[in-house]
This record gives structure tokens, sequence and C-alpha cells, in this order.
């Protein structure tokens, strides 16, 4: 990926994106989520998190959070065939559009996107985040730790 493409996903993470978030009691709500305009935290709902505190992006519905779910998710799903009248692709594409934010300590952010490309959007975009925060992490810790003992 260029540059430029890094810009433009990251400043599409910055304009921000409605999901639903399952929540541990088996509800599914509305949730906004963005990237700040620093690029350090998550910002979903009136919480921010930092980059550097998620651990990894799962893709699917892997997480306890889902699991302890399904009747909350089966109850939406329902919606969403009653909303459109048409079972078309809709239980394939819940579970292709569903991920999950892990954070240091496992605790999770269990999300369903509105679209495929939302997805795709999503956790190319954060894992591409996390990544290069990482990276910013160890170089940062590399270049405090050779400069430890010496004195300026």
């Amino acid at each position: 990926m260029s540059p430029d493409d890094e810009k433009r996903l990251v400043g599409e993470l910055k304009k921000g994106s409605e999901f639903k978030k399952i929540h541990k009691k088996g509800d599914v709500s509305k949730l906004r989520m963005k990237i700040s305009e620093d690029g350090f935290y998550l910002l979903h709902g009136k919480k921010q998190v930092l980059l550097a505190d998620i651990e990894e992006i799962r893709f699917g519905q892997n997480t306890d959070g889902f699991a302890r779910n399904q009747k909350g998710l089966v109850q939406y799903v329902i919606g969403l065939v009653a909303a459109h009248r048409s079972f078309s692709d809709r239980p394939c594409r819940f579970e292709t559009t569903s991920f999950s934010v892990i954070f240091w300590g496992q605790s999770s952010l269990d999300l369903i996107a509105s679209t495929s490309n939302e997805f795709i959007l999503w956790t190319l975009g954060l894992k591409l985040m996390i990544g290069s925060n990482k990276l910013r992490q160890d170089t940062c810790a590399s270049a405090h730790s050779s400069r430890a003992g010496v004195d300026f």
C-alpha cells in the first residue's frame, strides 16, 4: 500500500462510521466509531481508547461476547430479514461483516459493520494503524534503551 493510500485510508477512519455493537447483556445498539484527529485514539460512543491498548483485530464472531449473545444476534437478524423481506444473503453477510477489537487484558468491542466495504475499511485500517503505532513504540523504546546510561 502506498503512503498516499494509507493517508486516504486513515482519513476515512477519522470521518468515522456507524456500527452495530453487541453488548454483554445480549442487546444490539448503534455505535459511532472513528479515529481521533491526532491518530492516537479510537473514539467509540463517549469513550476513547489509545490505539496502543488494542492487542488485535479479530474477524468473524470469535469472541466470548459474540458467543454469549447469540439470542440478541438472532433477534437482530430476524429484524433485518423482516425489514428487507428477503433472506438473500443476510446470515452470511452478517457473519462476514462482524469483527472484534481486542484490548490488552482480553476485553473486546464486538461490532458488525453495515457493509462489506466498511468491514474492509475498518479491519484493514485498524490493523495498519496498530502496526504502525507498535512500530513507533518499538522505535521509541529502542532509542530510549540505547541512550540508557548515557549522560547528556
